[in-house]
């Protein structure tokens, strides 16, 4: 099942990718101007904090039904949504 990304996540999964591929904890998100966590910064902690962070590596296994409805639901669309943009970020490394 392929997702339909828009522009603004593909913006996103740029900045992220970049700010990994240099190694940094942190980015700045190209719509909002946040202070936005890496994977890198996530691996480096070790853990799930269970904040529903956007890069975590760990599934948000920490998170709790009650901070998210249908967490299993919106764990697999989060899955789904993270390869579609593998997908799209290897497509364009080419």
């Amino acid at each position: 099942m392929d997702l339909i990304l828009s522009p603004q996540e593909l913006e996103v999964a740029r900045a992220h990718a970049q700010a990994v591929n240099e190694g940094r904890r942190t980015y700045d998100d190209p719509s909002t101007g946040f202070i936005v966590m890496t994977q890198v910064h996530h691996l480096r902690r070790g853990c799930c904090c269970g904040n529903v962070c956007r890069h975590c590596p760990f599934d948000w296994t920490e998170v709790s039904e009650e901070r998210i409805e249908g967490l299993g639901q919106a764990r697999r669309m989060r899955r789904l949504r993270l390869a579609q943009i593998e997908r799209v970020l290897a497509e364009e490394r080419r």
